[in-house]
């Protein structure tokens, strides 16, 4: 019985400590952040149309990975070389809206809504919707991708 009332105990001590850890790391970055935030995200999105591995490699941090859609997982240098490589879809235009962020003194996350319009080898058109998540740190004064995921969003 004393045993089970120890964890019991240390069971809802831990509770405590874990939750007031959680309130102390509450966002508290300040809407400043969000311009150099946002100019790194455009930067992404304008690479990524331009399959511009090299502005990418910059943009990435050196441990960076990304969740797809279907739940498979790129490391960095193959998400580059995704990028390098031919595609088989020309992209017309990359729409991004519903921005959520979350602002932290040296990190961010942010959630947004992507569409994509394109023609695939076939001639057809392609569109595309996405809810992503990119995850950012300020490494030496710059905003760097850390890490990004992306999810699938059913058509209307």
């Amino acid at each position: 019985m004393k045993q089970t009332f120890s964890v019991g105990l240390l069971l809802l001590f831990s509770t405590l400590v874990w939750n007031q850890g959680a309130t102390s790391i509450a966002p508290s970055g300040t809407d400043e952040d969000k311009p150099a935030v946002m100019q790194t995200l455009d930067q992404f999105a304008d690479a990524g149309m331009k399959r511009d591995a090299d502005t990418l490699s910059r943009l990435y941090s050196e441990n960076y990975f990304h969740t797809n859609a279907n739940g498979s997982i790129m490391e960095r240098a193959e998400v580059l070389a995704s990028y390098k490589a031919p595609s088989p879809v020309i992209f017309k235009t990359n729409q991004r809206d519903e921005y959520r962020f979350q602002l932290f003194p040296d990190a961010a996350v942010v959630s947004n809504r992507v569409t994509l319009t394109g023609t695939r080898p076939d001639g057809s058109e392609l569109t595309s919707r996405f809810r992503t998540t990119t995850v950012l740190v300020k490494l030496k004064g710059r905003w760097t991708i850390v890490n990004s995921h992306a999810s699938f969003l059913e058509d209307k």
